[in-house]
């Protein structure tokens, strides 16, 4: 059984999302955990910030460039 459901990020914002997580929640016992709505951001607006910051410096990647995701511990 599911104790607890958490949900953060841009999508947490949804507000359609959040009253139909909070009717599951309530009608299986669950304790939800949502953060208040000005702490559900996304980060779409930091992206396209540093990227443009990189664009005007002229900082590009050619079509050898490989993403990767870096665990920090």
């Amino acid at each position: 059984d599911v104790p607890h459901l958490a949900v953060v990020g841009g999508v947490a914002a949804n507000r359609g999302l959040r009253q139909a997580l909070q009717q599951l929640c309530a009608k299986n016992g669950w304790a939800l955990h949502i953060p208040a709505l000005q702490y559900c951001t996304d980060n779409a607006a930091m992206i396209g910030l540093a990227a443009y910051a990189l664009y005007g410096q002229g900082k590009f990647a050619d079509q050898t460039f490989v993403p990767y995701a870096q665990h920090i511990h």
